[in-house]
This record gives C-alpha cells, structure tokens and sequence, in this order.
C-alpha cells in the first residue's frame, strides 16, 4: 500500500497518527507524575521471556549467537525493580512470530510498568486514573463512544470474580460443578467443544464466548482460576489467583 498517498487523501488515517502521539505523551506525563521511572530494555534478547509466544529469531555474527526479538520486556523490568528502581514503565515494541487477526499484530505498541511493594488493590485503583486521566486528556471528557455504546470511565469500576459471572451467566459453579456440568452447559449454550477440553478449558471457553462479550461497562474480573493464569499469586488453598484482567466494551 502507499501509504503516504493515504495520509494525503484521508484526513482521518492521518487523525489516527496524532492521536497515536497524544495518547502516547498522556500516558507518558502521568506516569513520570505518578513516580514512574522510563527506562530502554534490550530489543535483541539472547533468552526471551515475559510470555508464552513464539519469537523471532536472528544470528549475531559478531560474537556467532541466537538472540531473538523480545516478545516482552517483563524480564528486564523485573531486574530494574530488584535492582532497587521502585517504579518503573516503558513505550516498547514487541514481536510475537504468530498468527494475525483485526486484534493480533506481529509487531505491536506496549506500554509495560511495575511497582513495587504495591498490591492488587492498589493496581485496579491505579488503572481506574490512568483510563480515566487518558479519556479526559484525549477528548475532554471520561465517556467515550464504541459502536452502540457511551462507556463511561469514571470510578470506582465494577469488580466481579471470574466464579461469580460463571454462575450469574452460564449458570455453572467453577468450584462445585465437575467437568460433565461444564460440557452441559456449554452444549446447551451452543458452544463447540473439543472432546478433550477440560473443565478449566472449559469455563475460559464460557468466558470468551457468553461472558465477554457482555462486558461493555469498565470491569476488572478478578480470582481466576489458578489453570488460567498459573504464574498469578496464590489464594492459600482457594482454586482461585489473586489476578485481575480488565474489560470495558
């Protein structure tokens, strides 16, 4: 595509660009306000890790050894908050060498921060400003328009755990229904399954397909089951993490 013919004619391709930089510098202001630290990771990673991705690989002839392209910067962010830089954030671009869809992109934009000392109260709190702060700075206002729907980004947000949506819209209990329970459920739901889906499989299933597409208010779901998100902090001898993901429309 040429792309640069596309700037000239489309003023809306070109409105996406300065939007881009906006959103980018707002982000930016309010993190170095909050405390936040910016820091460069490497790009060229000799281990990748951070997530559970593919990568893409390439050859230093200088010194004759793999890297890869980061799929994430976590590692070394990590390091930094160990090293005693108590809050710290980066703009990065990871590479993932996966599929691509309308949400999936090969190389795509992050913004990647930890704190340290700080709980999962504190971070749903915290992400309650960024969105809202975001909003207000980008269009004057913490309400935006997304296909049929004015979503309002003001907090408190709601905060449901993921057991309690699994009863309130599948009708199925994550600790007390087995395995059998779930296939029936998503059977009667109209949900195909693979016939050695278990039950975990299952109930993330039910979320992505019944559950998600509910969520058009600003929600963090929170307690999920340990399967799900397995590197996430433990509740004693609950099934359960103490994770949150958020959704809003």
């Amino acid at each position: 595509r040429r792309r640069y013919l596309d700037l000239i004619f489309n003023s809306e391709v070109k409105n996406k660009f300065e939007m881009r930089f906006r959103i980018t510098k707002i982000l930016r202001d309010f993190m170095n306000a909050q405390g936040f630290l910016e820091v460069v990771t490497p790009t060229l990673q000799p281990l990748y890790g951070g997530a559970s991705a593919r990568p893409f690989k390439t050859h230093m002839h200088d010194l004759d050894i793999d890297l890869y392209l980061r799929i994430a910067p976590e590692l070394y962010l990590k390091r930094l908050l160990v090293g005693g830089f108590d809050k710290v954030f980066e703009f990065t671009t990871n590479f993932r060498n996966e599929g691509m869809d309308r949400d999936h992109n090969p190389e795509f934009s992050v913004l990647e921060f930890y704190a340290a000392y700080q709980n999962l109260e504190w971070l749903m709190n915290f992400t309650e400003k960024v969105f809202e702060n975001l909003l207000i700075g980008v269009f004057g206002k913490s309400s935006v328009k997304y296909e049929n729907n004015e979503i309002n980004f003001v907090g408190p947000f709601r905060r449901s755990r993921f057991n309690e949506l699994l009863k309130e819209h599948c009708g199925v209990d994550y600790e007390a229904d087995n395995e059998s329970d779930f296939k029936k459920a998503a059977q009667k739901l109209g949900i195909k399954i693979e016939k050695a889906a278990d039950k975990p499989i299952l109930a993330d299933e039910l979320f992505k397909k019944i559950i998600r597409p509910k969520l058009i208010e600003p929600i963090f779901v929170t307690d999920w089951p340990v399967e799900i998100l397995p590197l996430a902090k433990s509740l004693g001898n609950s099934p359960f993490v103490g994770a949150f993901q958020f959704f809003a429309g």
